[in-house]
């Protein structure tokens, strides 16, 4: 009896003894909380590049919708990814540019990029995927206009000059001067020092802060080959609300005082005939002595209004 009592004595003081259990506790926690703290760190790090890829997304949808004009914006789009260090292997899987009929483009694009894992070979993962979204809208804006003389007529001889202000400098610049005298049947063009007996063509005005047109109109039989000597009677242009009498736009007579250039009324991807009447003399018929046509060529969008869209 005194042998049984000694040996449940033993038992209870060894079931007692915790020391090794707690040894034996954490050594079978250990690999769950390595396995939590790896997938942790990866979760962290995938959010992180999911970030800055929807960063470089928005940045270079931005960039591309009017850098190389608009529609070149995929190709742009596609080259900032292909030469980015962090991003070369990014795979775009969707990449449309629509042009909306109220004169509005948009760039939408999904990518995707196999994120590498820190701890992704525990798991048997080296990558994961990371998509993202994004779209831009902004509008279009006239950058090229095609400047045509139709017709011109009247009584006195004439000169038109089609003037255009930079934007950049702010300096004026005298792209075409057209003369015209009593019934002529064609004008006269100067062009950089010659004169061609032509309609006077064609001219791409480009980007332009502004173009307008300048009369110069002499008296009935005045020489007009020596301009310092015999000066014009009357000198106006378009633009300045003072001259801006009887002043056409698609048939349609503008408010006198209105101050109009070659670029009022015009749309994009559209032409525009305007007249203009030199005032030299009132008639009671169709006073429109210079006749033009104008087109609007919209190839780019304005950078500053950039807007992103769902």
């Amino acid at each position: 009896m005194t042998g049984f009592v000694k040996i449940t004595t033993i038992a209870r003081k060894l079931l007692s003894n915790k020391r090794g259990s707690i040894a034996l506790a954490f050594g079978a926690t250990l690999p769950v909380i390595a396995l939590v703290a790896a997938v942790a760190v990866d979760y962290t790090n995938l959010v992180r590049q999911r970030s800055d890829l929807q960063n470089f997304l928005d940045a270079a949808l931005v960039d591309s919708i009017w850098v190389n004009g608009y529609e070149n914006a995929k190709k742009t789009l596609k080259d900032r990814f292909s030469i980015d260090p962090d991003f070369s292997n990014t795979i775009i899987t969707k990449l449309n540019l629509e042009e909306n009929p109220d004169g509005t483009v948009k760039l939408i694009a999904d990518v995707k990029l196999n994120a590498p894992l820190l701890f992704g070979g525990i798991l048997g993962y080296e990558t994961l995927p990371v998509s993202v979204s994004s779209a831009v809208s902004a509008a279009k804006t006239l950058t090229d206009v095609k400047f045509e003389p139709i017709s011109a007529k009247g009584w006195f001889p004439k000169k038109v000059e089609l003037i255009v202000r930079r934007p950049d400098t702010g300096e004026e610049d005298v792209l075409s001067t057209m003369y015209y005298r009593v019934r002529a049947k064609k004008s006269i063009c100067r062009r950089k020092g010659k004169l061609v007996l032509t309609d006077c063509g064609e001219l791409e005005l480009g980007d332009y802060d502004l173009a307008y047109l300048r009369f110069s109109v002499w008296e009935l039989n005045a020489d007009i080959r020596n301009q310092r000597q015999n000066p014009p009677s009357i000198t106006i242009r378009s633009d300045d609300p003072a001259n801006a009498r009887r002043f056409f736009i698609d048939d349609v007579q503008k408010v006198d005082g209105t101050s109009v250039d070659v670029f009022s009324g015009l749309e994009c991807d559209e032409s525009s005939k305007h007249a203009w009447e030199d005032q030299r003399v009132v008639s009671l018929g169709d006073s429109r002595d210079f006749v033009y046509r104008v087109t609007g060529f919209c190839k780019n969008v304005d950078p500053t209004k950039v807007v992103f869209v769902k």
